[in-house]
């Protein structure tokens, strides 16, 4: 499903069969293509959304206009091998910012510590006033 009022071309994918309104376009695929692959690439040709959007108080993406945008797609083989190659990618930048978070935090902790005494900096076995 694609927003296609205001944050146009913000998507999601849903593993369920699902009801939108109608700032919404909804993409079914079918056997020839993989939904992973399309939300890619309809993530990474975000800005064809936008510059088809027209309205004056909010940009908006009519039905005729999404339907007027057009993509090559590759045969479904390569389809599943670059949606596994983006989907392991967005996996690992998943990981490595919660790894992040969480090394800020202990960072805060440490911080913290240092900073009202209760941890010492000690450098050649003396601390440091």
């Amino acid at each position: 499903m694609i927003c296609t009022r205001a944050t146009i071309g913000e998507m999601a994918v849903t593993a369920h069969e699902m009801c939108t309104n109608q700032g919404f376009k909804n993409v079914i695929h079918n056997k020839n293509t993989n939904i992973e692959f399309v939300y890619y690439l309809l993530t990474c040709q975000k800005h064809k959304l936008i510059n088809k959007a027209s309205g004056s108080t909010f940009l908006e993406l009519s039905k005729s206009a999404f339907e007027s945008i057009k993509f090559s797609i590759p045969i479904l083989d390569e389809q599943n091998k670059i949606a596994e190659v983006l989907t392991n990618s967005d996996k690992e930048i998943e990981t490595l910012e919660k790894q992040l978070t969480d090394l800020k935090q202990e960072k805060k902790a440490l911080m913290q510590q240092l900073l009202t005494g209760k941890r010492r900096v000690k450098i050649d076995d003396k601390d440091i006033a």
